[in-house]
């Protein structure tokens, strides 16, 4: 090999990989070490930054790994706000977190009906059930689903269906009628759990006279569902 720079140096390097293994043409394509799917061609300074022609497909190794960091970050959540669409914001993870957070104060899931007379799990996902459960003498409610929606107020969002799709961004609507998710973005989660309190009478500070979850409680919730749905 102590010969092949004079055999070959009027050779176009384009149409011949470089025969060096050595330092000046360190991991041209003659290299030993050099995986035999790539030509040798040097865009750069000779010997530098061989097998690095952008139109090369057949990557592998620490030279697929140049693009990983592109990859990476097209696999990001986009960033989202108030605003955003509820099809973007259910994906993020403070919105699923608070999700969580509202599943668990109601105590319930997709297939949930209000405990109480009358109540049973749901099997039809076509539509909110609109069962009228009695919960005691004086109180009657079709609330269903795992944000406890009364029927009353799922017609007024306009969802496809009871899925839990649906479910899911049916609540951010009302998060954001609610003025929960500015808050939540900002990292106030305390002012965002105490602005849905008008909507679940189970969040704290809920003037509906019924039981409410404590606040330490739901943080504690929510800390744990953030820290589970960003490591996804």
């Amino acid at each position: 090999m102590a010969n092949s720079r004079q055999l070959h140096l009027r050779r176009d390097p384009f149409q011949r990989p470089s025969l060096t293994p050595g330092p000046l043409g360190h991991n041209d394509a003659a290299s030993p070490d050099s995986p035999r799917s790539f030509v040798g061609d040097t865009p750069g300074p000779l010997g530098m930054k061989d097998h690095g022609d952008p139109n090369i497909k057949q990557l592998s190794g620490n030279v697929a790994g140049l693009g990983g960091a592109s990859a990476a970050r097209s696999r990001q959540p986009k960033p989202v706000n108030e605003l955003s669409s509820e099809e973007e914001l259910v994906k993020d993870p403070r919105v699923k977190a608070l999700l969580d957070v509202v599943a668990h104060a109601e105590g319930a899931g997709y297939n949930t009906m209000v405990k109480g007379k009358g109540s049973q799990p749901i099997t039809d996902f076509g539509k909110h059930p609109n069962v009228i459960v009695t919960l005691s003498k004086s109180l009657k409610s079709t609330a269903a689903g795992r944000y406890q929606f009364l029927h009353s107020t799922w017609s007024g969002l306009n969802m496809p269906d009871f899925s839990p799709k649906s479910q899911d961004e049916a609540a951010v609507k009302l998060f954001k009628r609610r003025n929960m998710l500015k808050p939540l973005l900002a990292g106030a989660v305390e002012q965002a759990i105490r602005n849905g309190n008008r909507e679940w009478a189970s969040l704290p500070g809920s003037p509906y006279g019924q039981p409410t979850r404590t606040m330490k409680e739901l943080l504690e919730v929510y800390t744990r569902s953030l820290t589970r749905w960003s490591q996804r």
